[in-house]
């Protein structure tokens, strides 16, 4: 058991030790009979140590060991179980291949040696940051025991640690080369065909195209893709119907489709009518407002003018009542009967008579 676990932390040495991973990037196993060693969750491969590495049974019960396995077991398990044939698996983030498939699908080894051992590598589109999605995988490693997982790593496997790593290293120095000489695959090439926008030879061609994209068919059948899709223009209407992303039908209707055009204008025209009736009742309502408030403020200044008018004409009368009362009493009639006379309290008359 320790000679096998000697066994990873030597070719997870040499995988960093060749700059084919870093960090705690990474993973290595090898199914001996019914047991699967493995690398531990966040382990360094270029630094293992025995306790790195875990012991599963083959459906990844943990059988030996304190840490947990990889985030990739299921990967690793999954391979032993579609390749019972298979007793080792490395996966590596080797840069050079990661950033060469980034920007590339193809890969066109120079050599008679580099064709012969690599052969045609298979990519698999990956978006998370561990594999979930195993089928491609899996299908992809039935074609060649060496997979690109696309912006993400490779993986290989095999029955021989050195023939194994030899594929991961191969490649990276084939992928690094390109890179550094900036030669890239030869891209099969498109003659350009001018189509009228959606004439039938446009439609036709577009239906071909899309029924014979490899990724979409791959993603229809994933997604379940069936659905209608609804398309207007220029007086014509179409609609393609999807099953599990190829185009079935491409349906044409120009005159409900002009109907259609005649609805949505009047229902434009319509709209626009509606808004152009509520901001002229907007605008009315607004100057009756003001109107109102002009009315009110006018009748405020009437009442506020009366008011005065008639204080005024009460300080007038109170004048002249006093004027008569002070010549009475200077003619010597008494404060009494003055009083009386004027209609005023006799005190308070003393008082306008002192203030006057």
């Amino acid at each position: 058991m320790e000679t096998i676990k000697q066994e990873l932390i030597f070719w997870g040495r040499m995988l960093y030790e060749r700059g084919l991973l870093c960090g705690s990037s990474g993973n290595i196993s090898r199914r001996v009979e019914d047991k699967i060693f493995i690398t531990a969750h966040g382990s360094y491969l270029g630094f293992l140590k025995e306790e790195d590495i875990v012991v599963l049974d083959v459906k990844g019960n943990l059988l030996e060991g304190k840490k947990g396995a990889t985030s990739e077991t299921p990967l690793h398990i999954s391979i032993y179980q579609h390749f019972p044939e298979k007793t080792i698996v490395l996966h590596a983030h080797s840069p050079y291949t990661v950033h060469y498939f980034h920007q590339y699908t193809r890969l066109e080894p120079i050599t008679f040696e580099e064709r012969l051992y690599l052969g045609v590598i298979p990519v698999v589109p990956q978006h998370t940051p561990i594999v979930t999605k195993l089928e491609p995988v899996l299908e992809a490693l039935e074609k060649n025991d060496i997979v690109v997982l696309q912006n993400h790593g490779v993986v290989a496997i095999g029955n021989d640690f050195k023939k194994v790593f030899s594929l991961i290293e191969l490649l990276e120095t084939n992928t690094k080369l390109a890179l550094l000489t900036g030669r890239k695959p030869k891209e099969k090439t498109l003659k350009p065909v001018a189509y009228v926008l959606f004439s039938h030879k446009h439609l036709s061609a577009l239906k071909e195209r899309v029924n014979q994209d490899k990724e979409m068919q791959r993603l229809g059948e994933e997604y379940a893709f069936t659905t209608i899709l609804g398309l207007l223009s220029e007086g014509k209407e179409l609609s393609f119907f999807f099953e599990k992303g190829r185009i079935i039908k491409i349906k044409e209707e120009r005159e409900k489709a002009l109907l259609r055009q005649q609805e949505i204008l009047k229902e434009k025209l319509q709209a626009l009518q509606k808004l152009k009736e509520e901001k002229e009742k907007r605008i009315k309502a607004e100057e009756e407002k003001k109107l109102e408030a002009k009315k009110r403020k006018k009748a405020e200044e009437e009442k506020r003018l009366e008011e005065e008018k008639r204080k005024k004409v009460e300080e007038e009368k109170k004048e002249i009542t006093l004027k008569f009362a002070k010549k009475l009493l200077d003619l010597g009639v008494s404060v009494e009967d003055v009083a009386k006379e004027v209609g005023i309290d006799e005190k308070e008359l003393k008082i306008l008579i002192k203030n006057f």
